[in-house]
């Protein structure tokens, strides 16, 4: 997360579709929904916390899994998280195992190859250890702790951005990235959220802002 401080940034909402190319092309299917149109007040067990940062807990909500919440007020334009991918992928290497990917989403049977490419992407040490942590709604057993790589890309990723690739071959390719968050992939959906979230080229991280004043307690929700 290098690069970022959480600072109101009100003037950042007129500038919404501004994105950059990413930096380092190392590593997408749109993120599964749950839906998370009415905000939940939080739980306060503390075993029930996953992750805590200036403003905001990671935590099991009821009848949603995991959430994120305000713990303290927040106003509209303020950046309440600023985090680089823990993964990323490229629209490049989704086609090359798209027909995989469709019997996975499909069947549950695993793409191996695809498996092994993204697994080649994460390295022990914290970064594997959150990804390994996120929700897997894909693969099939009967054991929520067997997960798959695949399944968590699936059920968290977040379109990062449009860049164009040249090569001295052909024209130019769209490529399009995908990413999966530590923090920014546990925020549930709704209809009408109350944030929005931005990729910033320059230091390959998304940001999130706040779209309108929160209360404390109040759940954060993005619309994917």
């Amino acid at each position: 997360q290098a690069g970022c401080s959480c600072q109101d940034s009100k003037e950042h909402l007129a500038m919404q579709g501004v994105e950059q190319e990413p930096q380092e092309a190392s590593s997408s299917s749109p993120r599964s929904s749950v839906m998370g149109a009415a905000c939940a007040q939080p739980t306060h067990d503390v075993q029930d916390v996953l992750d805590t940062r200036p403003g905001i807990v990671v935590q099991a909500l009821h009848g949603k899994g995991y959430g994120v919440v305000a713990t303290a007020p927040l106003k509209q334009g303020d950046r309440i998280l600023c985090e680089a991918p823990l993964l990323t992928v490229s629209s490049t290497e989704r086609v090359q195992h798209q027909e995989e990917t469709r019997r996975f989403r499909e069947t549950g049977l695993l793409p191996e190859a695809f498996e092994s490419l993204l697994k080649s992407k994460l390295r022990e040490g914290e970064k594997a250890e959150a990804f390994w942590g996120l929700c897997d709604s894909f693969t099939s057993s009967s054991d929520p702790t067997l997960k798959s790589a695949c399944g968590i890309l699936q059920t968290n990723s977040m379109n990062l951005l449009e860049a164009s690739i040249g090569s001295e071959d052909d024209e130019d390719e769209e490529i399009t990235w995908s990413g999966v968050f530590a923090i920014g992939s546990r925020f549930n959906h709704s209809c009408t959220p109350n944030l929005h979230y931005s990729w910033i080229g320059s230091d390959n991280t998304m940001s999130f802002y706040v779209l309108r004043d929160i209360q404390l307690g109040e759940e954060l929700c993005l619309s994917y």
